[in-house]
């Protein structure tokens, strides 16, 4: 298929995911469309050596066009998946998503490309399916999430500023413990770059 041919809005996303087949080197399997937020398009794809792909990768992957005026805003603002991507390069912690590869689309900017954090659901969904969290599960998954936040904060110099149960990835482990993952750092800013009167959230 053609992807010049795809000119109807509704047909971007897979404009997109055609495009990461092309672009994608042969490590990578074929892509599927995930779900969509209010910014981006997220795709998985897995990856590895000849036929041996097992390592699943989730792309993200800015929207052309974004609606509602806080994410026209934080878009306008430079606060993309350029800018997640070069946050997430610097980053290394257990409880923040890892950035493992990059991929440039041309006229659909670049793709950040993470380590699936393997069959976790987020905070939200968890919630939204099962209700509240038990005590010793709120300790385990805001253990991380503080953890995350204090290394942000204290040794990147860092505002996350969109913290929420939607950017929050939760699994079992093994052991039937909850491990959580931060994700989502398009919104992230540095202590310097912000206004005196801007509180971080």
């Amino acid at each position: 298929m053609n992807v010049a041919a795809l000119t109807n809005p509704i047909d971007e996303k897979e404009q997109i995911r055609l495009s990461l087949e092309q672009e994608l080197d042969q490590h990578y399997g074929p892509v599927e469309f995930v779900c969509e937020g209010g910014t981006r398009y997220i795709f998985r794809s897995k990856w590895g050596v000849g036929e041996n792909k097992t390592q699943s990768r989730f792309i993200k992957v800015d929207k052309s066009e974004v609606s509602g005026p806080r994410s026209q805003r934080h878009v306008g603002r430079g606060y993309d998946t350029s800018h997640d991507m070069s946050i997430l390069s610097d980053i290394d912690h257990p409880n923040i998503v890892q950035l493992v590869d990059t991929c440039n689309l041309n006229k659909h900017g670049n793709a950040s490309i993470e380590l699936e954090f393997q069959d976790a659901k987020t905070l939200d969904e968890i919630v939204s399916r099962s209700g509240a969290l038990s005590v010793s599960e709120f300790e385990d998954v805001f253990t991380g999430i503080l953890e995350a936040e204090r290394y942000l904060v204290n040794e990147k110099g860092i505002y996350h500023r969109d913290a929420k149960p939607a950017n929050i990835l939760v699994r079992k482990t093994a052991s039937n413990k909850l491990q959580a993952k931060l994700t989502d750092l398009a919104n992230a800013a540095k202590k310097e770059d912000l206004e005196k009167k801007v509180l971080p959230t």
